[in-house]
């Protein structure tokens, strides 16, 4: 009994040793800074439950027209970056958008982004972007200045509802030298809205049924026109024009 439980266990720790070696191996299999070619994907997040509804066609409020691609390295330095169209006539021909609220989700394949090789990269996009973002973008280093960039509304008081501004991270990806096809990853755009919470309080300790709320009307009046592209804590300080961003 005792040798056949040791053979049981021998086995389990050659098969741990053996696929702890086919990790490393492939570890020390990729080359740092090598071009390589990938396809990567594209999704249009759905609404969460507090969401509020724009003003807007379903089509538009989920279109995605551009996209500027990011591959940061494992130091978090920007090494590879590309803009591409979304249409017939654009870079970016494969994709499906969402028109009904019964649809799936807009997605598409994004072609033959030019990355390099490495362990633990970060792939970001920032889509429907006008061109003072898309300067902006073009003269960062690092994810450090990412998160510094700040986004202004054009004109004062205008939402631009003709499109939505989307960012997207997916992170910790490893992209082989020898990669030179789909990456398998989806890139999930998330829309960089104004959230407005509305806390109401009831007395309702002579209620006889549950309290109900009928004809609300809220008026909301001095939000920001400027917020961070990126979401992030609360720091000491802010930067005049986004207090009431976080």
């Amino acid at each position: 009994m005792k040798r056949f439980v040791s053979h049981i266990l021998l086995t389990a720790l050659a098969i741990l040793l053996s696929g702890c070696a086919r990790d490393e191996k492939l570890e020390n299999r990729i080359q740092e800074g090598l071009p390589v070619t990938v396809d990567l994907g594209f999704a249009v997040e759905g609404e969460e439950l507090y969401s509020t509804k724009a003003e807007q066609s379903i089509l538009i409020e989920n279109r995605v027209r551009n996209l500027y691609i990011m591959q940061l390295n494992s130091s978090d330095h920007v090494v590879a970056r590309a803009q591409y169209t979304v249409g017939t006539n654009g870079n970016v021909v494969s994709y499906f958008e969402k028109e009904e609220e019964s649809d799936g989700a807009s997605t598409g394949i994004i072609p033959n982004f030019k990355a390099f090789s490495g362990t633990g990269c970060r792939f970001m996009a920032f889509a429907n972007i006008n061109s003072t973002l898309r300067s902006e973008l073009e003269n960062v280093d690092t994810y450090v200045d990412i998160q510094n960039l700040i986004y202004t509304m054009t004109v004062a008081g205008n939402i631009e509802r003709n499109f939505f501004l989307m960012t997207a991270s997916h992170d910790n990806i490893d992209v082989d030298n020898d990669q030179d096809t789909p990456l398998g990853i989806n890139l999930v755009l998330k829309r960089v809205d104004a959230k407005v919470t509305f806390r109401v309080t009831m007395n309702i300790r002579d209620a006889v049924e549950g309290p109900e709320l009928t004809n609300l009307r809220f008026r909301v009046h001095n939000v920001p026109s400027s917020s961070y592209l990126i979401g992030r804590d609360k720091p000491s300080e802010t930067v005049t024009g986004t207090e009431n961003t976080w």
